[in-house]
C-alpha cells in the first residue's frame, strides 16, 4: 500500500527569498509508494503558502495578456515531456536504462524552459496554483493556499479518494499545524488519542513507557493521534468544496501527464478518465504546478528531476486485525515498539483495528509468501498464542526508502 506522504524538507521547496521574490527550487515530493508508515508531515507547506500569498498581496496578480496556444498544439509539444510507462520503465535492466536515458533527454530538452525559475524569476498569481495529487501533502497545501485567498486547482488521478489502510499516525507538531488550518479538532474527533507509547523487550518483558503529556508546555497536542490517512484527506477535500469553492476547484480522474514552463506560468497536460477505458486530454494553465503525486510522479519525470536516495533491502508486512490485542499483553499502550534481535514488532492501535508490523527475510523476494494466511497466522501466534486464527481484515507488504 501507499503510505505516508510527506515533504522531505523546507530547503527543497518553493522558498521566499531575501528580496521577497518567489523562486522555484524544486517540486514538492512525496514518500514513495509502499514507503514508510508514520507521521503525515507537511514541513514547508506554510512557507510555500506564505510566499504565494505575499506575492499576491504585493499586487502582482494582474492577468497577463498574450496569445494562448491552441490545445492541439500544446498537446503535441507537451507529449515530449511525458513518460507514460509504455516501455520506458520496465522491470528489466534494458527498460531501466531506457527510462534513465529518457529522463536525461527530457531534462536537457527542457532545461531552457526550466532555467528561468531556477534563476529566480517570479510568476504572478494569475491562474490557479495546480496541485497534482490529493494525498495529505497535496490536500494540506491546497487548503493552506485557499485559506489565504490564493486560487488553487487540486487534481486527483483516481475516481475517488482512496480509503485503503495506509499511514495512521499524526504527531504533535503536525497536529499543531493542522490546528492553524482548523483541521485538528475534526480529525481528533475521528481518531484515537494516544498520550502514552511503550518500548518493550520481547525476551525479558521489560517495558519503558513515555508519557507525551510532558510536552504540554511546548505543544497544544501532547499526544499521538491514531487516525487513518483517508479520514484526513476526506476532511480537507470536503472543506475545500464547502468553504472555499470560490478559490478552490477539486477534480477526480484528472492525472497529470506532463508540464511545460512558460513566462506566464505553466501549461499542464492532464488525462481525464471518463471510465470504461475512455478518456481525453486537456491542457490546464496555472501559475505554478506542485507535484504531490507520489513515487511514480509524472511531474518529476516530466521535467527530468532525479529521485535520489536508496531503498532498504528489507520489506515489512503490516497486518490489521480487529482482535483486542490488549487482552494478550499486560499494560499494553496504543503505541508499542517491541525489541527483539530476531523478530522485532510494532503494534499500533487505530480506532477500530490493531496494526501489527512484522519484518521479513530480505533474501526472499516473493511477496506472496509473506501475504499467505499460513505465514501471517504463524507470526501472530508466535507474538501471542491464541485458540484459532486471528481475524485479518487487511495485509500489505511495503518497503522503506530514504530519499
Amino acid at each position: 500500500g501507499r503510505d505516508a506522504e510527506r515533504v522531505d524538507g523546507d530547503d527543497a521547496l518553493l522558498a521566499r527569498m531575501p528580496d521577497q521574490r518567489l523562486r522555484l527550487a524544486a517540486p514538492v515530493q512525496r514518500v514513495p509508494e509502499g514507503g514508510r508508515s508514520g507521521d503525515h508531515r507537511a514541513g514547508g507547506v506554510d512557507r510555500i503558502a506564505a510566499a504565494l500569498e505575499h506575492l499576491r498581496a504585493r499586487g502582482r496578480a494582474e492577468r497577463l495578456a498574450g496569445d494562448r496556444h491552441p490545445v492541439a498544439a500544446m498537446q503535441r509539444r507537451l507529449r515530449g515531456a511525458l513518460l507514460r510507462g509504455d516501455g520506458h520503465g520496465g522491470g528489466d535492466d534494458e527498460g531501466g536504462e531506457r527510462c534513465a536515458e529518457r529522463q536525461q533527454s527530457v531534462a536537457a530538452d527542457h532545461a531552457a524552459r526550466i532555467r528561468p525559475f531556477d534563476a529566480g524569476a517570479t510568476v504572478p498569481i494569475t491562474d490557479p496554483v495546480i496541485i497534482a495529487g490529493a494525498g495529505p501533502v497535496g490536500c494540506t497545501l491546497a487548503l493552506r493556499l485557499a485559506r489565504g485567498g490564493v486560487p488553487v486547482r487540486l487534481l486527483e488521478g483516481l475516481p475517488a479518494l482512496p480509503e485503503t489502510l495506509r499511514a495512521s499516525t499524526f504527531h504533535p507538531p503536525t497536529l499543531d499545524m493542522l490546528d492553524r488550518l482548523g483541521m485538528a479538532a475534526p480529525l481528533v474527533a475521528q481518531g484515537l488519542v494516544c498520550p502514552r507509547l511503550q518500548y518493550r523487550d520481547r525476551r525479558t518483558g521489560e517495558i519503558a513507557e513515555f508519557d507525551l503529556g510532558a510536552l504540554a508546555d511546548v505543544t497544544g497536542h501532547p499526544y499521538r493521534l491514531q487516525a487513518e490517512q483517508w479520514k484526513y484527506t476526506r476532511l480537507v477535500w470536503e472543506t475545500l468544496q464547502r468553504e472555499h469553492a470560490d478559490v478552490a476547484e477539486c477534480s477526480y480522474s484528472h492525472a497529470v501527464r506532463g508540464v511545460h514552463a512558460t513566462a506566464e506560468g505553466v501549461e499542464v497536460l492532464v488525462w481525464v478518465d471518463e471510465g470504461g477505458g475512455r478518456g481525453h486530454e486537456e491542457v490546464l494553465r496555472g501559475s505554478y504546478l506542485v507535484g504531490c503525486d507520489g513515487a511514480d510522479s509524472a511531474v518529476r519525470r516530466a521535467v527530468g528531476i532525479p529521485f535520489e536516495g536508496f531503498t532498504y533491502p528489507e520489506r515489512f508486512v503490516v497486518v490489521s486485525t480487529p482482535f483486542p490485542l490488549e487482552d494478550k499483553f499486560e499494560r499494553l499502550a496504543p503505541v508499542n515498539y517491541i525489541a527483539d534481535p530476531e523478530e522485532w514488532l510494532v503494534l499500533l492501535r487505530t480506532p477500530s483495528l490493531w496494526r501489527v508490523l512484522i519484518p521479513t527475510d530480505p533474501a526472499i523476494e516473493d511477496d506472496s509468501r509473506w501475504l499467505a494466511d499460513r505465514w501471517i497466522q504463524d507470526r501472530l501466534h508466535h507474538m501471542a498464542p491464541h485458540d484459532g486464527d486471528y481475524p485479518v481484515v487487511h495485509r500489505t507488504v511495503y518497503r522503506v526508502h530514504q530519499r
